[in-house]
């Protein structure tokens, strides 16, 4: 009779084992089925033009983040080195805000709430990693200085604007009291 007893018992061991591998691999394979699934998070920031940002507008609301920029300008490469490559960062920006980028110096001609803005003064002998003449642009936008973030809202009204460099973390609690407002 006690053969019987430890003979189940080891069984019952076995089988209990069998039912616990096969839900666990279940369980691991139904959420690496849903990881798969889920949404991929950018690990860069998706920078858009502001014409790009005001067709978005259109089909969802949110804040603009307008980054003035220029090729020549460390501080601004240093944006992109370092405060632009934190992960919560770029989240933020991605999914709270319309990221613009507004390079200062553009030739290019701009269409901005139906307004067409534009770089008259710009000399195209002027090496690009040289100061040349300002967008029109940054001037609506009231930009400050470069490197300028500045703020919108849905409705493409100022909120305001920050210059110089930020890191990351400042960054964020800046993009958390300008999305309060």
């Amino acid at each position: 009779m006690k053969g019987y007893i430890v003979h189940d018992f080891r069984f019952l061991v076995i089988v209990l084992s069998g039912i616990m591998f096969i839900t666990c691999r279940q369980g691991s394979s139904s959420s690496a089925s849903s990881d798969q699934s889920a949404t991929i998070i950018s690990t860069e920031v998706q920078w858009m033009t502001i014409q790009e940002a005001e067709i978005a507008m259109t089909k969802e609301p949110k804040d603009i983040l307008v980054m003035v920029y220029a090729k020549w300008c460390p501080i601004c490469k240093k944006f992109d080195q370092t405060t632009y490559k934190d992960p919560k960062l770029v989240n933020d920006l991605n999914t709270k805000y319309y990221p613009v980028k507004l390079d200062a110096h553009s030739a290019n001609e701009i269409t901005y709430l139906s307004n067409l803005y534009s770089n008259p003064n710009f000399d195209p002998a002027i090496p690009e990693d040289e100061v040349n003449s300002y967008h029109e642009l940054v001037y609506e936008l009231q930009a400050g200085s470069i490197p300028s973030i500045v703020f919108l809202d849905k409705n493409f009204n100022r909120k305001g604007s920050e210059m110089g460099f930020k890191p990351a973390e400042e960054l964020r609690s800046l993009l958390a009291m300008y999305q309060s407002q």
